[in-house]
């Protein structure tokens, strides 16, 4: 039978799907120094995820024939190529706009000049060291270094160098004072929240936005994506399905450009949940949709959003958002308070804590898939909380 024009074209490889429901793909590289064929084999849940790292591979293994005869290569160079052409084709447009942040921000000012094969495991374990040093966080270290071993996998892989010189370095160990500044939440305190109510007063369209988040502790991307038809107000209920995303946009010469924000999923599974508020916030947001039908003059229906612009009524994005409450924040003199808006989600949280609501009740009000994780974030609670464990203790004697 003649199969022309059926046959793949080099590199593209082979997929199947397996008896276990998985999918499972084999593309050929190279080849080794016998002679024998170089082949890459990767098992996914989806064909198309098998097909962007068999596509990643093919792309890396392009790269090493471009370069194979340029001994001054220089790590900028093949980072970039990299990036665009390899890292891409595996990654959605956020993590990619991630690594290139890692890219630019980090290892191109520290390594960027020097040839591919000068660099040694000393000179990476030096750049990672002056990253802490600096007190970078320990994520931030950990995604350098990620990407670094990706980079030379890559290049050894495409007989670029001989062995990965990240392979023997390691994350430093920052120090106990920076450990410490790592775990301590971000909360509004009391008098803080005094103040911020005090100021709210003259906030009508700030005010049901910010006491949304504090009272129900609901990220800012589920905020933003809150249309009418989520809120029952004679129930008290909130449910949340979807959030805002924030998607960079990628050109063709694989350059960040702004990101554009869209209705996505929540972050997690767990996210999915619902939230009965307060007799007092279900009043605010009675208020807040009279004032933006009749004051305003926006359209308020079922899929209309709820903390809308309050100029289009289309959907806010978050770096609007973020501005509009940075304002506000400068016009009472908030600004150097640290009252960010992920504040107000671990001051719910302490809030209930300091009530004694389960943990496992605010897990799910706050929709964390695991109880270590709230566990974990809010295991520094405020001081009055702890000013009354120490006056149970008092009383064992």
């Amino acid at each position: 039978m003649n199969k022309t024009g059926t046959r793949r074209g080099n590199h593209e490889g082979s997929i199947y799907k397996q008896a276990s429901g998985r999918w499972r793909g084999q593309v050929t590289v190279g080849y080794k120094s016998d002679g024998r064929p170089l082949r890459l084999s990767y098992t996914e849940d989806t064909r198309e995820r098998v097909a962007r790292r068999i596509a990643a591979a093919s792309a890396s293994y392009l790269g090493g024939e471009r370069f194979t005869n340029d001994e001054n290569l220089c790590v900028r160079e093949y980072a970039e190529f990299w990036l665009v052409h390899v890292k891409r084709l595996e990654v959605c447009e956020k993590t990619y706009d991630w690594y290139s942040t890692l890219l630019y921000q980090h290892i191109v000012p520290a390594l960027g000049e020097m040839t591919l094969g000068a660099v040694t495991a000393q000179h990476i374990q030096s750049a990672l060291n002056a990253m802490s040093d600096r007190q970078c966080s320990v994520r931030l270290i950990e995604g350098v270094r990620t990407a670094l071993k990706q980079i030379f996998q890559a290049a050894c892989m495409n007989n670029l160098v001989k062995v990965n010189p990240v392979l023997p370095t390691k994350i430093p160990r920052p120090k106990a004072s920076v450990r410490a500044a790592n775990r301590k939440i971000k909360v509004i305190g009391r008098e803080q929240r005094a103040a911020l109510l005090e100021a709210l007063r003259a906030e009508p369209v700030m005010r049901p936005a910010l006491l949304t988040l504090l009272q129900t502790g609901m990220r800012t991307g589920e905020l933003l994506a809150l249309q009418w038809r989520h809120i029952d107000l004679n129930r008290r209920i909130i449910t949340i399905e979807q959030a805002a995303v924030a998607r960079p946009e990628i050109d063709r010469e694989g350059r960040v450009r702004k990101p554009k924000t869209e209705i996505g999923e929540p972050k997690t599974e767990a996210a999915y949940r619902q939230i009965v508020i307060p007799r007092s916030l279900a009043e605010e947001l009675i208020v807040w949709r009279d004032y933006a039908e009749h004051t305003l003059k926006l359209k308020v229906s079922e899929e209309c959003f709820v903390f809308c612009n309050s100029k289009t009524g289309k959907m806010r994005t978050y770096t609007g958002f973020r501005s509009s409450y940075y304002h506000f924040l400068d016009r009472h003199g908030f600004s150097h308070e640290g009252m960010n808006l992920h504040a107000y989600r671990h001051t719910c949280a302490t809030v209930l804590l300091e009530n004694g609501v389960e943990p496992k009740l605010i897990q799910q009000q706050l929709g964390h898939s695991s109880i270590t994780t709230t566990l974990n974030i809010y295991s520094h609670v405020s001081q009055e909380l702890l000013t009354t464990a120490a006056d149970a203790l008092e009383n064992m004697i």
